[in-house]
């Protein structure tokens, strides 16, 4: 399994955090607001960490040992700049086959048109229990009652960070610089290929409860000769169970 390095910024665990909640605002600057300070979150940048390419070897990895797992993704779909097409088309064509399990995918496009670039910082995706009454209010009480997984948890080491947007307010939870953590990438990723990833799982004797993730730039000897800026779409899918 090939190694490379990269660099990730971690959130700075400030004692600030004991008193006052981190937090991000996406509401653009607010007129005549002196002072506005959209978020009092601060990293810590670690280089040099390793990262494993799983390149050949994704059988080895499964989403409920790991946390995070790789698959063949044969769509046609090329309407991505098309809202609708997206929810009524895309959406229909990410559904997980996993058996015994309720699916529910939910296109969460904050602001169509608007593009994020990866996030560069250490985390996983949002509580669970607000996504579930956001997507699903009428079924939420009920849902919650089994298993839940959120497929896009030592809580002690992540530190919740409140993302404030004009119609929604949730929870980003951000990791603190831990050596014992592992890193691995899928080389050269083709249109063909997907990764699934656990943003969280309620179920107490999961091996792997959530999977920390972020972007990171690749040392130019990990490039190909020729390569062209690329976008990618993200779908989340709660999975609900009775276990």
């Amino acid at each position: 399994m090939a190694t490379l390095t990269a660099q990730f910024d971690f959130i700075k665990p400030l004692d600030l955090y004991k008193r006052e909640k981190p937090y991000r605002l996406f509401l653009g600057k607010p007129e005549g607001t002196p002072g506005y300070n959209p978020t009092n979150v601060q990293y810590d940048r670690e280089s040099d960490i390793p990262i494993h390419d799983i390149r050949g070897k994704e059988s080895e990895f499964t989403l409920e040992k790991n946390g995070f797992e790789y698959i063949q993704h044969d769509q046609t779909f090329t309407g991505f700049d098309d809202h609708e097409r997206i929810v009524s088309e895309y959406l229909p064509e990410t559904r997980l086959e996993r058996q015994n399990h309720t699916l529910v995918s939910a296109a969460e496009i904050e602001r169509p048109g608007f593009m994020l670039a990866p996030a560069a910082f250490v985390h996983a995706d949002f509580s669970l229990r607000k996504r579930v009454r956001q997507f699903l209010p009428d079924e939420a009480d009920e849902l919650l009652k089994g298993r839940v997984q959120i497929v896009n948890v030592n809580m002690d080491r992540l530190i919740a960070v409140d993302q404030v947007y004009r119609h929604f307010v949730g929870d980003v939870y951000y990791a603190p610089y831990d050596p014992s953590y592992k890193w691995y990438f899928q080389s050269q990723m083709r249109p063909d290929e997907a990764v699934i990833f656990k943003s969280w799982d309620t179920a107490p004797g999961s091996s792997a409860r959530v999977c920390l993730h972020s972007s990171s730039a690749l040392p130019p000897q990990a490039l190909p000769e020729k390569y062209e800026p690329r976008m990618s779409i993200e779908c989340r899918t709660l999975v609900f169970s009775n276990e």
